[in-house]
């Protein structure tokens, strides 16, 4: 009996300790970082490990991995919509447009908008994707996916499509230049 009671004990020193290092530690950071007598509040980030090679060249040409991510992005912002979060998602697709074609896509999104039918006919549109593939020589990404439009909660058509993705640069950075359609 006394060996859980030794155990119990020889833990909640430990955690002690733990915690009188952890208190010093934090009031030699205060004292070095010159915040003592202000409220500090410390974030741990913890960062995905990449398992792929990601990279964008001085030339704005990125890498199959970094575009795959990019023409993933592009595509869950057109195709998974809503009249309540058109107006968001229109903005995002903008950020990431290539300036050649930021007007164009501005005004097609503004007339979307302005028409209204998205709202009144409560239309929403969500994707499946079922594979995704790059070709970086070309800086494209094909998808192939499945789109489904609902008005109310109801499927009213569901198209798979394969969808070409395609980026050039814009002041050395890979950015959304294109979009082609094509039913499978």
């Amino acid at each position: 009996m006394g060996k859980p009671t030794d155990n119990r004990a020889s833990v909640l020193a430990r955690q002690r300790n733990l915690l009188v290092a952890g208190l010093g530690v934090t009031l030699v950071a205060l004292l070095l970082n010159g915040a003592w007598g202000r409220v500090c509040v410390s974030r741990t980030v913890l960062v995905p490990t990449l398992t792929q090679e990601s990279w964008v060249g001085s030339d704005g040409t990125a890498s199959a991995s970094y575009l795959i991510d990019a023409a993933r992005y592009v595509a869950d912002r057109l195709y998974n919509r809503s009249p309540a979060n058109a107006s968001l998602i229109n903005e995002e697709l903008l950020r990431v447009a290539h300036a050649g074609q930021y007007g164009a896509l501005k005004e097609q999104f503004e007339r979307e908008l302005l028409d209204g039918r998205l709202k009144e006919r409560d239309v929403a549109t969500t994707h499946f994707p079922e594979s995704v593939t790059a070709t970086p020589a070309e800086q494209t990404v094909t998808l192939i996916t499945t789109v489904a439009t609902f008005v109310g909660d109801k499927r009213v058509t569901s198209e798979r499509l394969k969808v070409i993705i395609s980026f050039k640069s814009d002041g050395g950075v890979p950015k959304w230049y294109g979009l082609r359609e094509e039913p499978l």
